[in-house]
């Protein structure tokens, strides 16, 4: 029996998407055909890849052919984004050009139902000044244009506000991870502000939580905007509890205390949080000792 459902994961690369299609392939495909995005295309094009049932044979369909490619209902995970980049025209391609074209060019197909499913971060809910004002403004400017399309009978959009995702396989050069690589190796570590509130995340829930969420219609997303469920805690005991849990021995000091910094005590408007339902989550001593394994892992390769 063919597929009659496509599911097109934006930004399959990315730390989110990542753990998405990491996921996708630990699942049987039942009628969903998988289409990924690599990365976001520098010209007016974009390139999809159609997946095999093995996820290792795959053929690029352009925005030309993707017609033929999609069956009758569509769901998209807009993953793509581009964050902390100096360069504006990649923030603009990343957090709008690319996922605006992708969105126009299913709009223009008759007769596919769109379901799209936009992910988000806090600090556009936010009342203070973002670290990366142009990432930002970008996702602001794409989750303006989804509203605009809201009266359009053949998409439905879901948009789910992230916290701060942890967990394994995330960059090593953001800024939790470089802390707990340097708390392993018991360098000496200067923190600044360890009263800072952390709003964190394993990103393996949130991959469960979507995948589930477009396979089983019953655990269907119950809000139009919704914030994913986090644990509220301060930097300082972060880095108490990943050094217990790591047995290290790092060499602390906590430096003066700055203004708290939690995007999340200062929303400008507090999105209802998302039911999450048949899923339990990660506990954090798990979250903190599975990145810690993973970092261990990492550190053992770089000696060799």
């Amino acid at each position: 029996m063919p597929n009659t459902k496509s599911l097109i994961l934006l930004g399959s690369t990315g730390f989110l998407g990542a753990a998405i299609l990491d996921l996708l392939k630990s699942k049987s495909l039942l009628d969903f055909d998988i289409l990924t995005s690599k990365s976001s295309p520098t010209n007016d094009a974009f390139t999809l890849n159609l997946l095999g049932p093995d996820f290792t044979s795959a053929r690029k369909i352009d925005s030309a052919n993707l017609f033929s490619a999609l069956n009758s209902d569509v769901t998209i995970i807009n993953c793509a984004s581009s964050r902390y980049s100096r360069n504006e025209e990649l923030s603009l391609q990343g957090n709008y050009t690319f996922p605006k074209k992708v969105l126009e060019t299913l709009l223009a197909i008759n007769k596919i139902r769109i379901r799209w499913i936009q992910i988000e971060t806090f600090w556009q809910y936010s009342k203070r000044s973002s670290p990366d004002a142009r990432y930002v403004y970008w996702k602001n400017q794409f989750g303006n244009l989804l509203d605009d399309y809201l009266s359009n009978e053949n998409i439905v959009v879901e948009k789910v506000i992230l916290p701060h995702l942890i967990g394994p396989l995330d960059s090593p050069d953001r800024f939790l991870p470089r802390l707990f690589s340097k708390i392993l190796k018991g360098e000496h570590v200067s923190i600044n502000s360890p009263e800072d509130i952390f709003c964190i995340a394993d990103v393996r829930d949130v991959a469960r939580y979507l995948v589930g969420n477009v396979y089983d219609k019953s655990r269907g997303i119950r809000l139009l905007t919704g914030l994913f469920p986090f644990t509220e805690i301060q930097l300082r005991e972060i880095v108490h509890q990943f050094s217990k849990i790591s047995r290290s021995r790092p060499q602390i000091e906590f430096l003066n205390t700055l203004e708290n910094s939690n995007p999340v005590l200062h929303l400008s408007e507090q999105p209802p949080l998302l039911e999450i339902v048949g899923q339990s989550l990660l506990t954090l001593d798990t979250t903190l000792s599975d990145t810690a394994n993973w970092l261990s892992g990492l550190e053992h390769i770089d000696s060799l």
